[in-house]
């Protein structure tokens, strides 16, 4: 059987945010992919996480937890200045 590498590929991601004393859990666990030339509609209500699952699709806000995978390269493997080529040039 063959390998399939999809564009984007989320496993495991999780994202918190501390806020005082409380724990917000933005996103609790989340494993997808988006396969080239599809197209995704990201819907939910208002706190639900989509701003934030945008936010660490487009390397400015690390997860958590998790991996992210786009186009096979680890979005969070990549150092600050990596990421702003990866955002240049895919985003």
């Amino acid at each position: 059987m063959a390998l399939v590498n999809h564009f984007i590929e989320i496993h495991g991601l999780k994202k918190r945010y501390q806020s005082g004393d409380a724990c917000v859990e933005a996103i609790q666990q989340m494993d997808f992919y988006i396969d080239d030339k599809e197209f995704v509609a990201i819907m939910g209500q208002s706190g639900s996480g989509k701003s934030t699952l945008l936010s660490i699709l487009g390397a400015l806000n690390r997860p958590s937890s998790g991996t992210i995978l786009v186009d096979s390269m680890d979005l969070y493997a990549l150092n600050s200045e990596q990421r702003a080529d990866f955002r240049s040039e895919y985003i």
